[in-house]
């Protein structure tokens, strides 16, 4: 089986498993119901972009070098960060060191996106919905 089928079968098993998720919160009550739908929808509209670029791609995926472990070990570092440091400073590092160091931004850039990264995470989570930042320390109230 090629890589690109196997890119494609993974897609729909995806979008199979979201949208069973949002068609089974249509059973819950309208304000339970948000929630999913908001994750749902722009997720099914994200996959469907992924399936048609991947039925676009023709390059040999020999040529390519596998990303899977890349892609994991930025995962890790993003885990850990946001456990030990709180979902305010985390994340954020993660996508400066992202785009300096895999994308190649330049570091005004990297800085730039995660300053903004950050007080959109503290106005969503602090301000909005009322939600601590956690990490070890803890967020002081």
């Amino acid at each position: 089986m090629t890589a690109s089928r196997e890119r494609a079968i993974v897609t729909m098993g995806i979008s199979l498993l979201v949208a069973a998720a949002a068609v089974s919160s249509l059973w819950l009550g309208p304000a339970a119901r948000r929630m999913p739908l908001v994750v749902a929808l722009p997720t099914l509209g994200l996959l469907l972009v992924e399936w048609i670029r991947g039925r676009r791609d023709v390059a040999s995926s020999a040529e390519r070098r596998p990303l899977e472990p890349v892609i994991v070990g930025w995962l890790a570092g993003l885990v850990t960060l946001t456990v030990v440091l709180g979902v305010l400073a985390g994340p954020p590092l993660v996508l400066a060191g992202y785009l300096r160091f895999r994308s190649h931004e330049r570091w005004r850039v990297a800085l730039g996106m995660a300053a903004v990264f950050a007080a959109l995470v503290f106005v969503v989570f602090h301000v909005i919905l009322d939600i601590p930042s956690g990490g070890l320390g803890g967020w002081p109230r």
